[in-house]
């Protein structure tokens, strides 16, 4: 994918309420499953820590606000605890 289509799709999913941006990623991981495309670059153990977590929390019907507060926690500590500098 090239930056200026990268830039465009990051503006709208920064338009998109929350609760909308989870569809899309649904779908775009639908689509991924069913195109059987080249799987995803291996997540860092805290990003594979927070995407399980956040997806039982949505499975549970917690609000996408508290997930949200939840994975903020989850990122903090990952960078006390020397995650991958960025």
């Amino acid at each position: 994918m090239d930056d200026l289509l990268r830039r465009r799709l990051w503006r709208v999913l920064e338009a998109l309420p929350e609760a909308r941006v989870l569809e899309v990623l649904d779908f775009a991981e639908f689509l991924q499953a069913r195109e059987r495309a080249q799987p995803l670059p291996a997540a860092s153990f805290w990003e594979a820590f927070g995407e399980r977590w956040r997806d039982r929390m949505r499975q549970r019907g917690v609000p996408p606000w508290v997930a949200r507060e939840a994975l903020t926690w989850v990122a903090r500590l990952e960078r006390w605890v020397g995650g991958p500098r960025g």
